[in-house]
């Protein structure tokens, strides 16, 4: 679902003659639209206090022009931005949009419904909520070759033969977990038990990535 806010008289004269073709599309070249989650950014910087909004919700499906998302300002977010006019029957829903007694917007209680659904939503957002290279530095020198190894007898093996050199640990409620490297015919790679259980899995897998690891193999039963 995309989003587009305007002027309810300006919509008005839309639907008696269309297609829609706001100013920006000669200016700027697009129209501007948001997803739900975006929505409320623009409608508070540009539109405060304003009481004859409505809101246009528009299915991507159904437009015709191509459809963008970018950051053209350099917000840290890609936008959704129509190139070309919009045809009225693109939008499936219009809600009115008010203001609220200070000025600000909120999300409108039948929109705030698909925020329960995040997955349905495009996040343009280009640095993730969860971002493992923000916090950790990589590791100078880790080999980007990793063997992901369920088995800690075979660990135990490699460690007793001495061929392992432990060069970082990973940290959970459960306590350290090391991090070894080991040469295989005359190449660096790293060797680390990944865990148990899904999430645990998914948490050291992005952390090795953001040491500087690469390229993975697992090795393990149940079907890995």
């Amino acid at each position: 679902m995309l989003l587009h806010i305007i002027a309810r008289s300006v919509w008005e004269t839309a639907v008696s003659h269309p297609p829609y073709h706001p100013p920006s599309l000669d200016t700027e070249g697009f129209i501007h639209c948001s997803t739900v989650a975006q929505v409320l950014t623009p409608a508070n910087e540009r539109y405060q206090g304003q009481t004859d909004l409505l809101l246009l919700c528009i299915d991507p499906e159904k437009v015709s022009q191509p459809l963008i998302y970018e950051d053209c300002y350099e917000t840290g977010q890609q936008f959704p931005h129509i190139y070309g006019p919009l045809d009225p029957a693109a939008v499936v829903s219009v809600v009115a949009f008010p203001p609220n007694a200070d000025g600000s917007f909120s999300l409108p209680a039948v929109l705030a419904l698909w925020r329960d659904y995040p997955i349905l939503e495009f996040d343009g957002a280009q640095t993730a909520v969860l971002e493992p290279n923000i916090l950790i530095k990589p590791l100078d020198g880790i080999p980007q070759k990793c063997v992901l190894c369920f088995f800690y007898d075979v660990i135990d093996r490699l460690k007793a033969e001495g061929r392992l050199r432990q060069i970082y640990s990973l940290t959970s409620e459960i306590g350290p977990n090391p991090v070894y490297e080991m040469e295989v015919d005359g190449e660096r790679i790293v060797l680390a038990h990944p865990g148990v259980g899904a999430p645990l899995v998914a948490f050291f897998f992005d952390e090795l990535i953001a040491l500087g690891c690469r390229h993975f193999i697992a090795c393990g039963g149940a079907g890995v």
